[in-house]
């Protein structure tokens, strides 16, 4: 691989993978089944199957594959047994048209470190390690960086499971996720620094597409396409409302500051789905902006954050970051309700945090106020569409709960001085 930043053969502008229409998330019924379908084959019915609770599902998010490509995705309804028929699959990719070719020369990839951070749970990081190195482009290292407060059985699995592998794992306990992901910064060798969670599974050519989007673009970061595992209860479906799954087609995009005339708030990466799971940023720009701000992100009073507040920095300083949906990770929910509840609140508290901090800051306090009622329209949008109406669920209940909370959080965090923030070892 290549150890320079190579030059794009291209201008970094907005490029459509493939429109495949805007089938909203909205028409999922709960439960719903995640799958893939192919438009390299003749569509045939399809048998969703049932939950593990015994139910037959009722839609599927099925992702779209040509060449073992994803291209986009579709929603799909099945009858009362859980079956969607081949005409309604075959007119759902009827959409997609002739899906675009790869590209005619091999992208050279620059050298990849991914920064994995973990919080006590090593079966998740075991997992989640296994999928990057079967991906068909791995990552030079792995650095996982574990917040536990024991790293033992997790050091003992990596050695057995993956031996010989460019691992490394760093011993974080009680630190905070944004501090873990500086502690693993400091320590990667890579030009392009991948920062994912415990929790996911990278998709086969995640990586690749990810470095691709990178290269091609001439952004200076990227982020993936996080989509669930399952969707099995009414919950799980409620929690992928509120955190944007996407709306039935892939696109590439690039963001700048000045395509919101300079109102960050805008062009808030909230709207980006996979920046909260996945960030590709090349090692100079992730230096020069100082990294995640130990403050925010969990492990802390914020709750989260951390990558939202990196990015609009990095667009503050003039850089550019582009979103590759067909760059995948499959990322796993809690399965109970006081868990997605916790999840929901901690989406807005971090959120929250995040505008506080531009407002603690400065300099553009005015700027900041003037944007906070577009931004949380925008945040609370994708709820808002999905019950029609009707009176809000508790999980949106929830996210507003964060929402009020976050500011009082941040605060309660410069109080206390980043000087007490616990820091690993770098």
């Amino acid at each position: 691989m290549s150890t320079a930043r190579p030059v794009p053969p291209t201008p970094a502008t907005g490029t459509a993978i493939v429109s495949a229409g805007d089938p909203s998330v909205t028409e999922l019924v709960a439960p719903a089944a995640v799958v893939e379908v192919s438009l390299d084959h003749p569509a045939a019915d399809l048998v969703l199957g049932i939950t593990r609770q015994g139910v037959a599902y009722r839609s599927a998010l099925a992702v779209v594959r040509t060449g073992g490509r994803a291209v986009g995705t579709v929603v799909l309804l099945a009858d009362h047994a859980g079956k969607v028929a081949a005409a309604q699959i075959a007119a759902s990719l009827a959409r997609f048209g002739t899906a675009p070719g790869l590209p005619a020369e091999p992208v050279p990839l620059p050298r990849m470190t991914v920064v994995l951070t973990t919080s006590g749970t090593p079966d998740a990081a075991v997992r989640a390690v296994g999928a990057m190195l079967r991906g068909d482009v791995a990552p030079d290292e792995i650095v996982v960086a574990d917040t536990g407060r024991s790293s033992g059985v997790l050091r003992r699995m990596l050695a057995d499971w993956y031996p010989g592998e460019r691992i490394r794992l760093l011993t974080c306990p009680g630190a905070g996720r944004a501090a873990a992901r500086n502690a693993g910064m400091a320590v990667a060798a890579g030009d392009v620094l991948v920062f994912a969670d415990d929790g996911i599974i990278a998709d086969r050519d995640w990586l690749r597409r990810l470095a691709e989007a990178l290269v091609l673009s001439g952004a200076d970061c990227a982020t993936g396409m996080a989509l669930p595992l399952e969707m099995d209860t009414q919950a799980h479906l409620d929690l992928e409302r509120l955190t944007r799954v996407p709306r039935g087609y892939f696109r590439r995009s690039t963001h700048r500051l000045a395509d919101a005339d300079g109102n960050v708030l805008a062009v808030h990466p909230d709207a980006l789905t996979g920046a909260r799971r996945c960030l590709a940023v090349w090692r100079e720009i992730a230096e020069q902006v100082g990294g995640f701000d130990p403050l925010l992100g969990a492990g802390t009073a914020a709750r989260g954050g951390e990558d939202l507040d990196f990015v609009s920095r990095v667009l503050e300083t003039g850089h550019t970051l582009v979103q590759e949906p067909a760059a995948i990770l499959w990322h796993e929910r809690r399965a109970g309700i006081r868990g997605l509840r916790r999840e929901a609140f901690g989406r807005g508290a971090g959120y929250a945090a995040t505008v506080a901090k531009r407002f603690w800051e400065g300099p553009h306090r005015s700027d900041v106020v003037r944007g906070i009622p577009d931004a949380l329209r925008d945040l609370m949008a994708p709820a808002r569409a999905a019950r029609r109406g009707a009176a809000p669920g508790a999980l949106e209940a929830c996210q507003v709960a964060g929402v009020l909370f976050g500011p009082f959080a941040f605060a309660a965090g410069c109080l206390r001085g980043r000087g007490r923030v616990v820091a690993p070892p770098r």
